[in-house]
């Protein structure tokens, strides 16, 4: 990638950082010292730090994540498979952007609060939107060891790989979707939380399982 490819792909992201810490700058003097910056299942706070340092981390991961992201993408040994995919390179670097400053905000909002309460379904709401984009985005790249249903069956075969992307991407889909709605259908905390998990599970152990499953199927014919 060329230095303009690169700053088109990480322009989206380091402006949603900038953003954040702007609205840390905005509400510093309203945010209690020390801050909560861990809250339990239940949304009450049960770890805090440093004001300085809870203002500023979403902002950090905002800039190092994704320069991280775009670094490990350009030393992929089979870079040109994510290449191909650009856009779809530059939509999930935004897209985690875009959790970090969404997660920021609520770390501020909750502190701001009498009870310091973070409302984790917001939260979630977040967590499962980026599920979505990632569903979508991840049949997009060709076979490689960055981004993806990376199993030893998948990198071997590139009708194994595009077939298990295509199944774990709806997997993505899917539990994103779920959890939104049973959120909005009022379940809410733990149980919300302990759904979106078991979702996850599945939707981590099913394609490598599937993935295996095809790969028989193709060294058997």
């Amino acid at each position: 990638m060329t230095r303009r490819d690169a700053a088109k792909v990480l322009a989206p992201s380091l402006a949603l950082a900038m953003f954040s810490a702007l609205v840390s700058g905005l509400f510093w003097s309203a945010v209690p010292d020390p801050m909560p910056v861990h809250w339990g299942p239940g949304g009450s706070p049960d770890r805090f730090a440093s004001r300085a340092f809870g203002l500023s981390l979403m902002p950090s991961l905002g800039v190092l994540l994704p320069l991280f992201l775009f670094g490990a993408a350009r030393m992929e040994p089979r870079r040109e498979h994510i290449q191909r995919s650009e856009g779809a390179l530059e939509w999930i670097i935004t897209g985690l952007g875009a959790f970090l400053t969404v997660v920021h905000a609520s770390m501020i909002y909750a502190s701001m609060s009498e009870s310091m309460t973070l409302d984790t379904r917001f939260v979630l709401f977040a967590v499962s939107g980026l599920y979505v984009l990632l569903g979508n985005l991840m049949p997009k790249f060709g076979s490689n060891h960055f981004i993806g249903i990376r199993t030893p069956w998948t990198l071997s075969s590139d009708a194994v790989w595009q077939r298990t992307q295509r199944v774990g991407g709806l997997l993505f889909v899917g539990t994103g979707v779920v959890t939104i709605l049973l959120g909005l259908l009022g379940l809410d905390g733990a149980l919300l939380i302990a759904a979106f998990l078991v979702l996850t599970g599945i939707t981590a152990i099913s394609p490598v399982v599937y993935s295996w499953v095809i790969w028989r199927e193709e060294r058997a014919d």
